[in-house]
């Protein structure tokens, strides 16, 4: 009884385990294929509105080639 308990113990927590890699590379290849797809180095989210001289602002920071801004809202389509 005390084996099998153990074995089962192990294998729910080799299970956990391999959900939570697969998981992270799951989430890694989504992130990794969005900067792809917009041909992005970097993202920045302030999670409220900002003005358009904003994207101006960034271009200043040593580094920054170019900058774009984007307005992000919600719809429905019926």
């Amino acid at each position: 009884m005390r084996t099998t308990l153990t074995l089962l113990v192990v294998a729910l927590s080799a299970a956990a385990f391999v959900s939570a890699v697969m998981t992270r590379t799951s989430v890694d290849a989504a992130i990794s294929g969005i900067y792809r797809t917009y041909d992005a180095d970097a993202w920045v989210w302030l999670g409220e509105s900002v003005s358009s001289q904003f994207q101006g602002l960034l271009t200043t920071v040593p580094g920054v080639e170019e900058a774009e801004g984007w307005l992000i809202a919600d719809g429905i389509v019926a």
